[in-house]
This record gives structure tokens, sequence and C-alpha cells, in this order.
């Protein structure tokens, strides 16, 4: 139920403040992806795999509970905004080494994703202070 709740929210709140010309969603049992296709305001495609949903995306939302990549950095446009809100915990992955070692990351806690996100501590990525 978590990642349901936490895609719509953040759907809610981008589409709030974002007009966006196309929302494509990829949920790794369809039928989730579908009912909340059709329970949200607004036109959302659902894809057969996560890279047809990500493919030239500008903003890419991850709401998961992954324990392995499922957003592929050769995947993802130079500048994308991806907004990742699962893998919070040190074991579980939603970002490839690739994507995370070449991005810039934004937390809203240090101390949290430095100790608890599983793709800040695996990938291998540069952390700087």
């Amino acid at each position: 139920a978590l990642p349901i709740s936490q895609a719509r929210s953040h759907y809610e709140a981008f589409t709030e403040l974002f007009t966006f010309k196309q929302v494509k969603i990829w949920s790794r049992t369809r039928k989730n992806a579908e009912l909340f296709a059709r329970t949200v305001k607004g036109d959302v495609h659902v894809c057969a795999s996560t890279e047809e949903a990500v493919t030239g995306a500008d903003v890419i939302i991850t709401a998961t509970m992954a324990i392995q990549p499922i957003l592929f950095g050769k995947w993802v446009k130079p500048g994308a905004h991806v907004n990742a809100v699962g893998a919070c915990r040190p074991d579980w992955r939603e970002m490839d080494n690739e994507l995370m070692q070449n991005s810039v990351l934004y937390v809203d806690s240090r101390e949290a994703a430095t100790n608890e996100s599983g793709d800040v501590l695996l990938s291998g990525a540069d952390r700087k202070s």
C-alpha cells in the first residue's frame, strides 16, 4: 500500500505545480498501475516496462519497495529530475550505480540518507560533506 499512496501523493503534488505533456507509469503489478491511472485526475499511460516509462522523461518519480535497481542510468536522459522515494533501507535499491554516480544528490536528511538509503550506501557514489 505504501508505494501506491506515495505514487498518488507525488503525482498530485507534481501535477499541481507543473504541466506535463504526458504522464507514464509502470508497476510490477500491471493491475495496480491500471487502477492508479483510472483513479487520478488526468491522462496517465500505463507502460509495459520501466524503460518504456522513463525513456525521454524530464521528470521521473520512483516510489517502490525494490530491493534491486529498477531504474538504470542508460535510460535516463541528461538533465532529468529523478525523485527517488523508495530504497529506504540499507539493502534496498531503486537506482543503479551508473545513475547514482552521475547524479547530483539532494536529500531531506543527510544522516538518514547516509545510514538508511541503499541507493546511497551500495552505489559507490561519491558523497561530499
